[in-house]
Parts: structure tokens; sequence; C-alpha cells
């Protein structure tokens, strides 16, 4: 049951009331078990969510969402100039609430281009374990959007270069600072306005997100310290 409502069918279009003037930047987090290797720690995953609460902070006011995937792909919140609930939802990703392992980036950009056309793509990721020619051909099908890769690894894999030439992306560095972050933002400023007139609408889900996944398990440690206090 858990699986089928995050799978998400879609059945319908609707007017998009997180559309603004800015362009809207989606963020693609993968959430596979390699993302739990620490070199050095914190984990990548858990650098790359501190990286997420950086540029929300610097994004405050412009359209922000973001996607997670692993075997599969899920949308957690469209764009939302609410940018502090988006680094709120990425806190509580992990590969656990995923339901199969796996590196499909292809269908993260494929789901992109349906809930946010003509938006930028920010891709957090510790490289590439599949052949990226499918990336390359979502990413076409999806309009060719600007692209850009915030690799969350100590050192820069062929992967990312490979993934970066087949998608046509910038490639950045995860930096100590907000190095990483500026240069981000600044990438992404280039989209026109005839981008963002193309995000006025986008697609009703039956699923409609990870939220109640990503609750269920943000209340975790509450239920347990309840339970133990009752046992007392």
């Amino acid at each position: 049951m858990t699986i089928s409502a995050i799978a998400g069918p879609t059945w319908k279009k609707k007017p998009d009331s997180f559309a603004g003037d800015e362009s809207p930047l989606m963020i693609l987090l993968k959430a596979d078990r390699s993302m739990e290797v620490a070199d050095p720690a914190p984990c990548r995953i858990e650098r790359a969510k501190l990286k997420i609460k950086d540029l929300a902070r610097a994004r405050k006011g412009q359209p922000l969402g973001l996607i997670v995937y692993a075997g599969s792909a899920h949308l957690v919140l469209p764009p939302t100039k609410d940018t502090s609930v988006v680094a709120e939802m990425a806190a509580e990703i992990s590969p656990d609430i995923l339901p199969s392992a796996g590196d499909r980036l292809d269908l993260a950009i494929t789901l992109a281009g349906e809930i946010s056309p003509g938006g930028t793509l920010l891709i957090l990721s510790d490289g590439l374990n599949q052949d990226d020619g499918l990336a390359a051909k979502a990413f076409e099908k999806a309009g060719s959007p600007k692209t850009q890769i915030l690799a969350v690894t100590s050192t820069l894999s062929e992967s990312f270069y490979s993934l970066r030439k087949s998608i046509h992306a910038d490639l950045f560095e995860m930096s100590s600072d907000d190095a990483d972050i500026e240069q981000i933002i600044k990438s992404s400023k280039h989209a026109t306005i005839a981008d963002v007139e193309q995000n006025k609408e986008q697609w009703q889900e039956a699923g409609y997100y990870l939220t109640p996944i990503i609750c269920a398990f943000a209340l975790l440690p509450f239920r347990r310290e309840t339970s133990a206090q009752i046992t007392e």
C-alpha cells in the first residue's frame, strides 16, 4: 500500500499555485544506500541535506522544489517560495523511505520535466551508477533544461564528467563554505521569462508526494519516547 501511495499515478493537470515570476529550481536528491557512505563524516546524504538547507536560505522567496530518487523517483514538494519547508522535508529523507535501491536519475529528470517544465535542475549525487545514456535521453525528452550537478563526494569520479557531458550540465564540487551555493545561484539565474511561463500548470498525482511517509518517519522518535514514559 505504501509503495502504491508514493508511486503517484498521474490523473489530470491543475493550475500551478506555486508558480511565480522567478525561474524555479528543482532539486534532484539521490537517496540510494551509497549516499550513507561517510567520506569524510558526516555521510554523503547528510552533507547534501546541509547544502539544501543553505540553498533554501540563500533562495528565500524564490521557487524551490524537491524530488528524491534511487531505484524510482518521487516528488516531495513542487516549486514553492516557502523554501524553509523544502529544507525541513529534505532533512527527513533517508534511503529507508524509498521502495527500491538504484540510481534512476533518468526517472528523476523525467519527473522534473513534468512538474517544472522550463525550470533549472540541481542534481545532488555521489556519481552515476548506470548508463548515462538513459539520463541523456530523459534530459532531451524533458526539453534539455538548464542543469547543474553538485558532487557530494570528496573527489570527482569519471562518472561525474561523463554525466556532465551527456546532459550539458554545470558541475560543482562541494565546498566547506558557501562558495558552491553562490556558484549554483549565479548559474541558475540565466533562466528566461519564457521558461517561467511554461511552468503555469502541473500534474495532479494520486499519491500526492512523499509527505505522509516522511512525516511518519519524523514522528518515530517521539513515539518511542512516549512509549518509554508510559512504561516507566
